[in-house]
């Protein structure tokens, strides 16, 4: 994907309260954490599944300092 194409799928998954203007008090979370995606390479699958658009999301800093590399099931 494009950074363009990043910049929307994050903003339409914005909170209220969340813009670029204030990034650094909400971050780029891993849905499911890089930590459990190891890869060694570019090719490697993992780094595909870590890297898509699908596994991003923005989280308010707080939430995702406390979620940590924990894999959160959204009923």
């Amino acid at each position: 994907y494009t950074p363009e194409q990043l910049k929307e799928h994050l903003e339409k998954q914005f909170q209220l309260g969340m813009s670029w203007d204030n990034y650094g008090e909400w971050h780029i979370d891993h849905i499911y954490p890089q930590s459990k995606l190891p890869y060694d390479s570019l090719d490697h699958p993992n780094f595909q599944k870590c890297w898509a658009l699908e596994n991003l999301q923005p989280l308010e800093a707080k939430e995702n300092i406390i979620k940590s590399n924990k894999i959160i099931v959204k009923a």
